[in-house]
């Protein structure tokens, strides 16, 4: 039995640092993989957030860090 469904959304979010990364989180709060994003045409972070992605356990948290 399914206990997450599968969803997506484009999220945008207003960046502050010079340089970012973002991260998919799993449950257990390690990150499973670095996620493309953009910066769109008012410098904020633009990335798609999944649910299910192939190959890739349930993600319901994403992290934003700042790259020194």
């Amino acid at each position: 039995k399914r206990m997450v469904r599968r969803g997506s959304a484009e999220i945008t979010v207003p960046n502050v640092a010079e340089s970012v990364k973002v991260y998919a989180v799993a449950l257990d709060g390690a990150r499973i993989a670095e996620v493309p994003f953009e910066f769109n045409s008012e410098n904020n972070i633009v990335f798609t957030a999944q649910t299910i992605s192939d190959g890739r356990a349930p993600t319901l948290v994403y992290e934003i860090v700042r790259v020194r």
